[in-house]
């Protein structure tokens, strides 16, 4: 009796795409182990920093940006079904105003990352923008910093997720206030994964009459952006800093720039940006399975 053959399974190899720029791209799920059945990507998403928010011309700063969200996730795709992918863009920061009566610049919300079809979705959700500086006479109030990104999913047919590990970005810190003219640092992020975690955005600080923005939040790597100081004095025709902006992927948040002794007055300091997020998946090939094509 013949004995039992068996014909050897052809390698396979590993496929990694990344995106580093900011944008949408489409990306059509190949026969990967020339089965036509579904089979998982292992996907890294990092969504945007939010922009902060710039001060006011009367006294009031800006809020400090929220911090982009991060997970890693065992997606499973369906082959032949094309998906949508995100990479999220940093926040601008509230641009800076000059004159009374001129109203304040709120800072830009970071745009998300994720993989999308249809209605079902992973996502790391970018932080928010900072609200921008209050008008004020005698009482200056705190403005807020943007909430941090977090992340959601929404599973289906052709698309189901199970989250490895997440973090929601740090919130943007408030802005200086009556209380206390300098501002909030904003919040930190803690480890996760290979996630090193990171420290929110210092205060702004005042040494003068008028209020200093807050910090930006941190992503799951990189810091937030520094609230902007103020050491302008004046009480009349006061002027504010602007907020700092959230961490994303690639670098921290930018610092809000200074007010300093003597500006102009009737001036709110611009506010600063966000940083964009980043996406990279992988997944395996076999038995002569195809590596498809890179997301365009």
């Amino acid at each position: 009796m013949a004995g039992n053959f068996y014909l050897p399974q052809k390698a396979g190899s590993e496929v990694t795409h990344s995106l580093g720029t900011a944008g949408t791209y489409t990306w059509t799920a190949p026969n990967a182990n020339n089965d036509g059945l579904d089979y998982d990507i292992t996907i890294d998403l990092w969504g945007a920093g939010g922009g902060g928010a710039s001060g006011c011309f009367r006294a009031s700063g800006g809020g400090g940006g929220g911090g982009a969200s991060y997970s890693k996730g065992v997606v499973t795709v369906k082959v032949g079904v094309s998906y949508t992918l995100y990479v999220g863009a940093g926040g601008a920061g509230g641009a800076a105003i000059v004159g009374s009566g001129v109203v304040n610049n709120a800072g830009v919300a970071g745009g998300k990352t994720s993989i999308e079809n249809g209605g079902l979705y992973f996502r790391a959700g970018g932080g928010a923008g900072g609200q921008g500086g209050l008008n004020a006479n005698s009482t200056i109030p705190a403005s807020a910093g943007g909430a941090g990104g977090v992340v959601t999913s929404a599973n289906g047919t052709n698309l189901t997720t199970s989250i490895s590990g997440s973090r929601n970005g740090g919130s943007g810190g408030d802005s200086g206030s009556s209380s206390s003219l300098s501002g909030i640092a904003g919040g930190s992020t803690a480890t996760v994964l290979s996630e090193s975690g990171a420290s929110g955005g210092a205060a702004g600080i005042s040494s003068g009459s008028n209020a200093a923005g807050g910090g930006g939040g941190a992503s799951s790597r990189r810091a937030g952006g520094g609230g902007g100081n103020n050491t302008d004095t004046p009480t009349s025709g006061r002027s504010a800093a602007g907020g700092g902006g959230g961490g994303g992927y690639a670098s921290n948040g930018a610092t809000a720039p200074t007010i300093a002794s003597g500006v102009a007055t009737f001036t709110g300091g611009a506010g600063a940006a966000g940083v964009s997020g980043y996406l990279t998946f992988n997944f395996s090939t076999s038995n002569g399975g195809s590596a498809g094509s890179a997301p365009a």
